[in-house]
């Protein structure tokens, strides 16, 4: 609105244009962090397909770190965003 006043009414498109690309680099970029730190999904799967019992225990060991990781990290990044936002 400000640069539409002080081009005294004529829109320039021009100018907003570098504005909306990276705004939207930034969403998405923020979109892929949430949603890695977000969703185990592929993990889960991946462990239900195993069918030996000596890689079971040795997975789900794995799994269950890789799952508090995930979330600490999960709460902490959205905690730092709220701060700041």
């Amino acid at each position: 609105m400000h640069q539409i006043y002080k081009s005294k009414g004529s829109f320039d498109l021009e100018y907003p244009i570098p504005i909306i690309i990276y705004s939207s680099l930034v969403s998405m970029a923020l979109n892929i962090l949430l949603k890695l730190l977000a969703f185990s999904n592929d993990a889960i799967l991946k462990f239900k397909r195993i069918k030996s019992n000596d890689d079971i225990d040795k997975c789900e060991k794995e799994l269950v770190n890789k799952i508090k990781i995930q979330l600490i990290l999960f709460f902490i990044v959205s905690f730092i965003f709220q701060l700041f936002f």
